[in-house]
């Protein structure tokens, strides 16, 4: 606060100023995602999935999606390490939280799953949009297993807890 003795005025810096009594309050602060580094690798026949984040988010949103969202997402990195023509459909996958929530993979997913031609890989999130992130320590994760052509099976189907 300055005084100007020659027009009279005072001058009132924001930091000085009282808070107005109608001013709206600020809104809090966002919650922040919860991020965990993790080695888990699963195998269906020669196909191969590496976990290497989970990620809790409390806001997720994918460029082509205007809504955030809660979501529990997995980064993971597949792979064929034969020279088969493989198709492991690990982005349509399920988990179920230790809180007793059930939820099936997004359409907001990252394309990791699908055909795969010989040795080949492919990376990206698994996202699974749920209700409540709070109280989360541990999921199980689950999807069909690998297949060659005409669905025979290539591979067992993954459950991982």
């Amino acid at each position: 606060m300055k005084w100007n003795g020659d027009d009279r005025t005072i001058h009132i810096d924001a930091k000085d100023a009282p808070p107005e009594e109608d001013a709206v309050p600020a809104a809090p602060a966002p919650a922040q995602a919860k991020s965990f580094s993790t080695s888990i690798e699963v195998t269906s026949g020669p196909m191969r999935m590496q976990i290497f984040k989970v990620t809790l988010d409390p806001a997720y949103k994918k460029d082509d999606f205007p809504v955030p969202m809660k979501a529990v997402v997995l980064e993971v990195k597949v792979d064929n390490t034969s020279d088969e023509r493989l198709t492991w459909q690990v982005s349509n996958g399920k988990i179920i939280t230790n809180t007793r929530e059930q939820a099936k993979a997004s359409a907001a997913s990252d394309p990791v799953g699908g055909e795969f031609n010989g040795k080949v890989f492919k990376t990206g999130k698994i996202v699974f949009e749920v209700e409540h992130l709070d109280g989360i320590t541990g999921l199980e994760y689950f999807t069909e297993g690998a297949y060659k052509e005409g669905y025979n099976p290539a591979g067992t189907n993954i459950t991982l807890k």
